[in-house]
């Protein structure tokens, strides 16, 4: 799950990460776009509260069960956006979809409206570059991902905690010259170690005092990665050994 935005106003993204391996499945060519849109929706900025949440995902489990009756279907991802929550399908068949799902509205919804969009994809576009994360959205998702493992409490939230980055260089040269630049910018070596493998890599972790926050944290990400890429290095990953113990 992330945010985006759309029309300037946030729009939550549900995205079945798993599909892109094998995507796109050629048995599956058309994209089914479909869900219920309300007048009002209870929430900020158009986004649903939990309440109109649970009822839209009512409409959505029949939605799917019907489809599913009438062709070969892969939900791929959810959006919802302005009072609308809109699943993305990938169907072998449309003959019958568009029957069907009207027919689901007018016997068991009536009265409510919705949206019903039929289009070719075969090559899952929509699915590659819409509903999949970009690499910047990716790396946002993680570090929420991680903060939320952790559990901090709220003094830990409400100060700057040491935060380690861990990066690797392909010789000790590389690495005592990322170490220097490092230290100018305010890091603090916390130990060097000699990584084995097929290729040996040369490890540093570094650490300096951050709020524990997804923005500060990201901001560090980002130089650290554009400085170890001078040196041939690669970024690893942040940790907080003193909060996971």
């Amino acid at each position: 799950a992330y945010m985006s935005v759309w029309n300037g106003k946030p729009e939550s993204i549900l995205v079945d990460m798993a599909q892109l391996p094998t995507a796109p499945n050629k048995l599956l060519p058309w994209l089914v776009i479909t869900g219920p849109v309300f007048e009002e929706c209870g929430g900020k900025e158009g986004i649903p509260n939990e309440a109109v949440i649970n009822e839209m995902e009512k409409v959505l489990d029949a939605t799917g069960s019907m489809l599913r009756g009438a062709t070969a279907a892969k939900l791929v991802g959810t959006v919802t956006r302005n009072c609308t929550r809109l699943n993305y399908y990938y169907v072998r068949d449309t003959t019958a979809v568009r029957h069907a799902i009207n027919r689901m509205y007018t016997n068991t919804y009536a009265g409510y409206k919705y949206e019903l969009k039929i289009k070719q994809d075969p090559d899952w576009k929509i699915y590659r570059t819409f509903l999949y994360p970009d690499s910047a959205t990716q790396c946002w998702m993680a570090c929420v991902k991680q903060i939320a493992a952790i559990g901090p409490s709220k003094d830990v939230l409400a100060s700057d905690q040491n935060i380690f980055f861990t990066l690797f260089f392909p010789n000790a040269a590389a690495r005592s010259e990322f170490e220097l630049v490092a230290e100018r910018q305010g890091y603090k070596t916390k130990k060097t170690a000699l990584v084995q493998g097929i290729t040996p890599l040369f490890e540093i972790e570094i650490a300096r005092p951050l709020r524990l926050a997804v923005d500060s944290i990201l901001a560090n990400e980002a130089t650290l990665k554009t400085l170890a890429a001078q040196y041939k290095g690669h970024y690893k990953g942040w940790n907080i050994p003193q909060i996971n113990r």
